[in-house]
Protein backbone atom coordinates (compact mmCIF):
# COMPACT_ATOMS: atom_id res chain seq x y z
CA UNK A 1 0.00 0.00 0.00
CA UNK A 2 1.12 3.55 -0.67
CA UNK A 3 -0.21 5.78 2.11
CA UNK A 4 0.97 9.05 0.56
CA UNK A 5 -1.50 11.37 -1.12
CA UNK A 6 0.45 13.37 -3.71
CA UNK A 7 -1.56 16.51 -4.32
CA UNK A 8 0.91 19.20 -5.31
CA UNK A 9 0.65 18.89 -9.09
CA UNK A 10 -2.06 21.51 -9.69
CA UNK A 11 -0.56 24.31 -7.62
CA UNK A 12 -3.24 24.98 -5.00
CA UNK A 13 -0.58 26.59 -2.83
CA UNK A 14 -0.09 29.32 -5.45
CA UNK A 15 -3.47 30.78 -4.45
CA UNK A 16 -2.41 31.09 -0.81
CA UNK A 17 1.07 32.59 -1.14
CA UNK A 18 0.04 35.64 0.87
CA UNK A 19 -1.28 33.58 3.78
CA UNK A 20 0.84 33.17 6.88
CA UNK A 21 1.92 29.65 7.72
CA UNK A 22 2.61 28.12 11.13
CA UNK A 23 5.79 26.12 11.73
CA UNK A 24 5.65 22.73 13.45
CA UNK A 25 8.38 20.42 14.73
CA UNK A 26 8.52 16.64 14.54
CA UNK A 27 5.72 15.10 16.60
CA UNK A 28 3.69 18.31 17.01
CA UNK A 29 -0.09 18.13 16.83
CA UNK A 30 -1.07 20.14 13.75
CA UNK A 31 -4.81 19.77 14.31
CA UNK A 32 -7.43 17.51 15.86
CA UNK A 33 -11.18 17.00 15.56
CA UNK A 34 -11.92 20.15 17.58
CA UNK A 35 -9.74 22.50 15.53
CA UNK A 36 -10.74 20.82 12.23
CA UNK A 37 -14.35 21.72 12.98
CA UNK A 38 -13.37 25.39 12.64
CA UNK A 39 -10.42 25.54 10.24
CA UNK A 40 -8.90 23.98 7.13
CA UNK A 41 -5.17 23.34 6.78
CA UNK A 42 -2.88 23.38 3.74
CA UNK A 43 0.56 21.77 4.08
CA UNK A 44 3.10 24.21 2.63
CA UNK A 45 6.18 22.08 3.32
CA UNK A 46 7.06 18.85 5.10
CA UNK A 47 4.91 15.78 5.79
CA UNK A 48 2.01 15.12 8.17
CA UNK A 49 0.38 11.88 9.36
CA UNK A 50 -3.44 11.85 9.33
CA UNK A 51 -5.07 9.24 11.56
CA UNK A 52 -8.04 8.39 13.77
CA UNK A 53 -7.66 7.53 17.46
CA UNK A 54 -10.00 4.98 19.01
CA UNK A 55 -11.44 5.17 22.51
CA UNK A 56 -8.88 2.64 23.76
CA UNK A 57 -5.95 4.68 22.42
CA UNK A 58 -5.37 2.69 19.23
CA UNK A 59 -4.44 4.56 16.06
CA UNK A 60 -5.75 3.94 12.54
CA UNK A 61 -3.62 5.58 9.87
CA UNK A 62 -5.60 7.21 7.05
CA UNK A 63 -2.82 8.68 4.93
CA UNK A 64 0.30 10.84 4.84
CA UNK A 65 0.11 14.29 3.29
CA UNK A 66 2.92 16.47 2.06
CA UNK A 67 3.29 19.81 0.26
CA UNK A 68 -0.06 20.86 -1.22
CA UNK A 69 -2.16 18.51 0.90
CA UNK A 70 -5.49 20.05 1.95
CA UNK A 71 -6.94 18.93 5.28
CA UNK A 72 -10.42 19.57 6.63
CA UNK A 73 -11.96 20.55 3.30
CA UNK A 74 -14.72 17.94 3.60
CA UNK A 75 -15.61 19.19 7.07
CA UNK A 76 -15.69 22.76 5.79
CA UNK A 77 -18.65 21.93 3.52
CA UNK A 78 -20.49 19.47 5.77
CA UNK A 79 -22.36 19.41 9.05
CA UNK A 80 -20.29 19.83 12.21
CA UNK A 81 -21.79 16.60 13.56
CA UNK A 82 -19.85 14.75 10.85
CA UNK A 83 -16.44 15.65 12.30
CA UNK A 84 -14.80 12.27 13.04
CA UNK A 85 -14.06 11.84 16.74
CA UNK A 86 -10.40 11.14 17.36
CA UNK A 87 -9.07 12.79 14.21
CA UNK A 88 -5.47 13.91 14.59
CA UNK A 89 -2.79 15.28 12.28
CA UNK A 90 0.82 14.94 13.46
CA UNK A 91 3.92 16.59 11.97
CA UNK A 92 6.47 14.09 10.66
CA UNK A 93 9.54 16.27 10.96
CA UNK A 94 9.61 20.06 10.49
CA UNK A 95 6.70 21.37 8.43
CA UNK A 96 4.77 24.55 7.67
CA UNK A 97 0.98 24.64 7.49
CA UNK A 98 -1.38 27.41 6.36
CA UNK A 99 -4.50 27.73 8.54
CA UNK A 100 -7.73 29.34 7.33
CA UNK A 101 -11.15 29.56 8.95
CA UNK A 102 -13.99 27.68 7.27
CA UNK A 103 -15.76 30.96 6.57
CA UNK A 104 -12.76 32.49 4.82
CA UNK A 105 -12.04 29.33 2.84
CA UNK A 106 -15.65 29.04 1.65
CA UNK A 107 -15.54 32.67 0.53
CA UNK A 108 -12.37 32.04 -1.49
CA UNK A 109 -13.91 29.00 -3.19
CA UNK A 110 -17.05 30.99 -4.01
CA UNK A 111 -15.10 33.79 -5.70
CA UNK A 112 -12.44 31.77 -7.57
CA UNK A 113 -13.56 28.76 -9.61
CA UNK A 114 -9.93 27.61 -9.97
CA UNK A 115 -9.65 27.10 -6.23
CA UNK A 116 -12.99 25.28 -6.12
CA UNK A 117 -11.87 22.97 -8.94
CA UNK A 118 -8.57 22.25 -7.17
CA UNK A 119 -10.44 21.40 -3.95
CA UNK A 120 -12.70 18.95 -5.79
CA UNK A 121 -9.66 17.35 -7.45
CA UNK A 122 -7.98 16.86 -4.09
CA UNK A 123 -11.10 15.36 -2.53
CA UNK A 124 -11.25 12.82 -5.37
CA UNK A 125 -7.57 11.94 -4.95
CA UNK A 126 -7.97 11.31 -1.23
CA UNK A 127 -11.02 9.10 -1.76
CA UNK A 128 -9.18 7.14 -4.47
CA UNK A 129 -6.21 6.61 -2.15
CA UNK A 130 -8.41 5.40 0.70
CA UNK A 131 -10.21 2.97 -1.63
CA UNK A 132 -6.84 1.63 -2.75
CA UNK A 133 -5.77 1.14 0.87
CA UNK A 134 -9.03 -0.69 1.60
CA UNK A 135 -8.37 -3.04 -1.34
CA UNK A 136 -4.89 -3.82 -0.01
CA UNK A 137 -6.23 -4.42 3.50
CA UNK A 138 -8.92 -6.77 2.20
CA UNK A 139 -7.24 -8.81 -0.52
CA UNK A 140 -3.47 -8.69 -0.02
CA UNK A 141 -1.18 -10.88 2.03
CA UNK A 142 0.14 -9.13 5.15
CA UNK A 143 3.75 -9.41 3.97
CA UNK A 144 2.81 -7.86 0.62
CA UNK A 145 1.08 -4.99 2.41
CA UNK A 146 4.09 -4.39 4.63
CA UNK A 147 6.52 -4.53 1.73
CA UNK A 148 4.50 -1.93 -0.19
CA UNK A 149 4.17 0.28 2.89
CA UNK A 150 7.89 0.16 3.70
CA UNK A 151 8.75 0.77 0.06
CA UNK A 152 6.51 3.87 -0.11
CA UNK A 153 7.99 5.28 3.10
CA UNK A 154 11.55 4.55 1.94
CA UNK A 155 10.95 6.21 -1.42
CA UNK A 156 9.55 9.26 0.35
CA UNK A 157 12.51 9.40 2.74
CA UNK A 158 15.05 8.97 -0.08
CA UNK A 159 13.51 11.70 -2.23
CA UNK A 160 13.94 11.98 -5.99
CA UNK A 161 15.28 8.83 -7.59
CA UNK A 162 14.25 6.52 -4.75
CA UNK A 163 16.56 4.65 -2.40
CA UNK A 164 18.85 3.21 -5.08
CA UNK A 165 21.55 0.91 -3.70
CA UNK A 166 21.95 2.77 -0.42
CA UNK A 167 20.17 1.61 2.77
CA UNK A 168 17.24 3.84 3.74
CA UNK A 169 15.93 4.00 7.29
CA UNK A 170 12.19 4.38 7.88
CA UNK A 171 11.08 5.63 11.28
CA UNK A 172 8.02 3.51 12.07
CA UNK A 173 7.09 1.07 14.83
CA UNK A 174 5.35 -2.29 14.47
CA UNK A 175 2.25 -0.79 16.07
CA UNK A 176 2.17 2.06 13.55
CA UNK A 177 2.43 -0.47 10.70
CA UNK A 178 -0.40 -2.49 12.21
CA UNK A 179 -2.52 0.68 12.29
CA UNK A 180 -1.64 1.44 8.66
CA UNK A 181 -2.42 -2.03 7.32
CA UNK A 182 -5.33 -2.97 9.56
CA UNK A 183 -3.51 -6.10 10.71
CA UNK A 184 -2.64 -7.27 14.21
CA UNK A 185 0.72 -6.44 15.67
CA UNK A 186 1.54 -10.16 15.84
CA UNK A 187 0.92 -10.66 12.11
CA UNK A 188 2.90 -7.50 11.32
CA UNK A 189 5.86 -8.74 13.35
CA UNK A 190 5.69 -12.07 11.53
CA UNK A 191 5.57 -10.37 8.13
CA UNK A 192 8.47 -8.05 8.93
CA UNK A 193 10.54 -10.99 10.15
CA UNK A 194 9.90 -12.72 6.83
CA UNK A 195 11.13 -9.67 4.94
CA UNK A 196 14.20 -9.53 7.16
CA UNK A 197 14.93 -13.23 6.63
CA UNK A 198 14.69 -12.66 2.89
CA UNK A 199 17.34 -9.94 3.20
CA UNK A 200 15.06 -7.10 2.04
CA UNK A 201 15.07 -5.13 5.30
CA UNK A 202 16.84 -4.85 8.64
CA UNK A 203 14.74 -4.31 11.76
CA UNK A 204 15.73 -1.95 14.56
CA UNK A 205 14.10 -0.37 17.59
CA UNK A 206 11.49 2.01 16.21
CA UNK A 207 12.66 1.79 12.61
CA UNK A 208 12.96 -0.42 9.54
CA UNK A 209 15.93 -0.15 7.21
CA UNK A 210 15.59 -1.10 3.54
CA UNK A 211 18.83 -2.84 2.57
CA UNK A 212 17.78 -4.49 -0.71
CA UNK A 213 15.22 -2.54 -2.72
CA UNK A 214 15.09 -5.23 -5.44
CA UNK A 215 14.09 -7.95 -2.98
CA UNK A 216 11.48 -5.65 -1.46
CA UNK A 217 10.07 -4.92 -4.91
CA UNK A 218 9.59 -8.64 -5.56
CA UNK A 219 7.32 -8.83 -2.54
CA UNK A 220 5.40 -5.72 -3.63
CA UNK A 221 4.80 -7.25 -7.08
CA UNK A 222 3.60 -10.55 -5.65
CA UNK A 223 -0.13 -11.40 -5.89
CA UNK A 224 -1.44 -14.08 -3.53
CA UNK A 225 -2.65 -17.15 -5.45
CA UNK A 226 -6.43 -17.62 -5.42
CA UNK A 227 -5.92 -21.26 -4.48
CA UNK A 228 -4.57 -20.22 -1.09
CA UNK A 229 -1.32 -22.09 -1.69
CA UNK A 230 1.55 -21.35 0.65
CA UNK A 231 3.57 -18.32 -0.38
CA UNK A 232 7.13 -19.02 -1.53
CA UNK A 233 9.14 -16.03 -2.78
CA UNK A 234 11.30 -16.56 -5.84
CA UNK A 235 15.02 -15.96 -5.28
CA UNK A 236 16.49 -12.78 -6.69
CA UNK A 237 18.69 -13.71 -9.68
CA UNK A 238 22.24 -14.40 -8.58
CA UNK A 239 21.27 -15.00 -4.96
CA UNK A 240 19.93 -17.78 -2.74
CA UNK A 241 16.80 -17.75 -0.64
CA UNK A 242 17.27 -17.87 3.10
CA UNK A 243 17.57 -21.48 4.23
CA UNK A 244 18.42 -22.77 0.75
CA UNK A 245 21.37 -25.11 0.43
Amino acid sequence: MNPFVHLDEDGLLDYFDACRSISHDDGDLVCDDASASENIYIVRSGTVRVSILSHNGGERLLFYGRSGCLLGDTLCFSEQAEVPVGLQVIAMGPCEVVTLSHQRFRAICATDVRVAAAVISRAYSKVARLIEQLEYATFRDTTVQLAALVQALANEAAGAGGPGDQPVRVKMTHQMMAAATGRTRVSVTYGLNRLQEEGAIRLGRGYVEVIDAARLQRHVDYDEPRSGAAWKPSPVPGSHAVGAS
